[in-house]
């Protein structure tokens, strides 16, 4: 079953409650077996829930059921019946974003976590969207950048599933869209000349790569891909009587590399926020490319503080006031200096 509980309350107790019901000892589920019964297991997360069983269908009908009582008589919650539905696991269930299906793979039968065919849809959505014709006036680096990070931020989500190609389809429609983006910037350009131009063979994979220069300074980024060096991943074990680790907590994953500016991927917001836009703040009155002079102005000032020398926590300060965003105007400072050069007093220690 793969209900959902209407409203967010603390289901705590229904966590109790459940633990009460099932979690039972190795030697009373063997017997509730021998006895033709099923053993059940909730997963639980916010108002999200799933309930494994080997059951039969008449009896996790019932249990349905009290479920559904439990949670009206005891929380006074209402288990939403559009959303909740039985389902064998040959068939599959969607939960957190995840498709859980058990198929038969090279003569045995396997359970498959796969990403959701609709959170597949959503991010071709936005990287389509940042393709489009109205993005060509964004600088290479920058698109590529921002591309990467979307890309890297679900692949990140998802690493642990079982099949790597889930993630290949992303990578590679992204590698198609950033080509077509390139040929919409540059009109006339033949698509042989830009690959050929704007591709680099790295760790064994050709990607895209974006350069952009600001006097002696040059920064240059290449497009991610699921590589072994850059996406360390594992698939779930199959657990035995002592368990296993879960995946995602483990420590000897490996860390996250820098990339392609420290960034680890973006969370939810990724869908909703206009990436690389200027503020939507009326009295800032940026223009288009505001994302792309802030950086050369670091560039300019070697990516640290013109004040202190500081090379983390930076910020471009304008110096004549927000509506002047010519480079000449703007300066890298790190966060104490920024604040100072605005009026704040600088918290002293006692």
């Amino acid at each position: 079953m793969a209900p959902r509980a209407v409203l967010r309350p603390n289901l705590h107790e229904f966590d109790t409650w459940a633990a009460a019901q099932w979690d039972v000892s190795p030697y009373a589920r063997r017997k509730r077996r021998q006895a033709g019964l099923g053993n059940y297991k909730l997963v639980r997360f916010a108002d999200d829930f799933v309930v494994v069983s080997n059951g039969g269908i008449a009896e996790v009908n019932a249990t349905k059921q009290a479920i559904k009582s439990y949670l009206e008589t005891t929380l006074h919650l209402e288990l939403s019946e559009e959303k909740t539905r039985i389902t064998h696991v040959n068939e599959g269930f969607t939960f957190l974003g995840f498709h859980i299906q058990r198929v038969q793979s090279a003569g045995r039968w396997v359970v498959h976590l796969r990403p959701a065919a609709k959170g597949t849809v959503r991010v071709k959505e936005k990287l389509k969207s940042l393709t489009s014709r109205t993005w060509t006036w964004m600088d290479e680096y920058s698109r590529l950048g921002t591309l990467n990070a979307i890309v890297r931020g679900w692949a990140q989500y998802y690493r642990h599933t079982s099949l790597l190609s889930d993630i290949e389809v992303i990578t590679r429609y992204t590698w198609h869209r950033y080509l077509l983006w390139l040929r919409r910037k540059h009109k006339g350009s033949r698509k042989h000349r830009l690959i050929t131009s704007r591709t680099r063979v790295i760790h064994g994979r050709t990607r895209w790569t974006a350069t952009i220069r600001e006097g002696d300074q040059t920064l240059t980024t290449y497009q991610w891909l699921p590589t072994r060096h850059e996406f360390p991943r594992s698939r779930y074990p199959q657990k035995g009587r002592t368990g296993f680790s879960h995946p995602y907590l483990r420590q000897d994953t490996g860390a996250d590399v820098d990339y392609p500016w420290g960034q680890t991927g973006p969370d939810e917001r990724i869908y909703t926020l206009r990436i690389g836009v200027p503020s939507t703040n009326p009295h800032r009155k940026e223009p288009l490319d505001m994302a792309e002079r802030k950086l050369r102005v670091k560039m300019r000032d070697h990516f640290q503080c013109v004040r202190c020398g500081a090379t983390t926590d930076l910020h471009i300060h304008h110096t004549k006031g927000p509506g002047s965003h010519r480079p000449k105007t703007l300066l890298t400072l790190c966060h104490t200096c920024h604040r100072h050069a605005h009026g704040y007093r600088q918290q002293t220690s006692t």
